[in-house]
């Protein structure tokens, strides 16, 4: 893969689950203060050291759904997705094979985290990073329509 496209989609990824993750912040933030609290939500939300795995937990917390089956699918994408996140946040592809040309250009390889003995195909990763976010996104929406969040959000 070249350095273009492997930017191209880390940034698509990355700039995407931002967005998913500040629905998310929306949703807390109406949830707990009844409006959006933009001071709850960054300099509390937006601390350095919130993880996404705690905002994911505490939005899957506040969820109200009475179809079980679509929130435990929903609850499973938008994890899987976080996966996907951190995949390209925190990786780097750095491996050549001995018979590759090593050029500036060029990305090489990175293990799989789940499985190191294959690589991580990124390609891979990004379409189906997009294929689920087709059903997380409306779903966040919703339910910061429900809880009452009226877009456009202004600050």
């Amino acid at each position: 893969m070249d350095r273009k496209r492997f930017e191209e989609i880390r940034r698509n990824v990355l700039d995407k689950f931002n967005n998913l993750e500040m629905l998310m912040n929306l949703a807390i933030s109406s949830y707990y203060f009844k409006e959006v609290n933009k001071d709850f939500i960054f300099r509390f939300l937006h601390d350095s050291l919130f993880s996404s795995s705690l905002r994911i937990n505490i939005f899957l917390k506040i969820v109200k759904d009475s179809d079980k089956n679509r929130y435990n699918k929903i609850a499973n994408r938008i994890r899987e997705m976080s996966n996907v996140r951190n995949y390209f946040a925190h990786i780097t592809p750095q491996y050549f094979d001995s018979n590759e040309e090593i050029t500036l250009e060029k990305v090489g390889w990175f293990p799989h985290p789940k499985d190191p003995s294959k690589r991580i195909d990124l390609e891979e990763e990004h379409e189906k990073f997009f294929e689920l976010e087709k059903e997380v996104h409306p779903y966040l929406v919703g339910v910061c329509n429900v809880l009452g969040v009226k877009f456009p959000v202004k600050f």
